[in-house]
C-alpha cells in the first residue's frame, strides 16, 4: 500500500516548518492535486484534446505555485 505510507516530504518537509498545513495534511493533499490537475483536465477535455507543447507543464507549475502561496509558513 504505497499510497498510505508517508513520503519523505510528508515526514520531513512540512515538519521543517516550510508549509503551514492548517492542521490537515490530507486536505492539503487534496488541494494540491486539485490545483495542479484541474486546468489540464478542463483544457484538454479530460484528455480528449491534446494541449500545445509545454502547456500542461505551465499549468501544473502555476497550480503548484498557487499551492505554495496558499500553504507557505509564516
Amino acid at each position: 500500500m504505497g499510497l498510505l505510507r508517508p513520503s519523505a516530504w510528508q515526514r520531513h518537509g512540512w515538519q521543517a516548518g516550510l508549509l503551514d498545513l492548517h492542521g490537515g495534511a490530507p486536505m492539503a493533499g487534496v488541494h494540491f492535486m486539485a490545483l495542479v490537475s484541474h486546468s489540464v483536465v478542463q483544457r484538454s477535455h479530460h484528455g480528449v484534446r491534446p494541449l500545445p507543447p509545454g502547456e500542461a507543464d505551465r499549468m501544473v507549475t502555476r497550480g503548484a505555485a498557487a499551492f505554495l502561496r496558499a500553504y507557505r509558513a509564516g
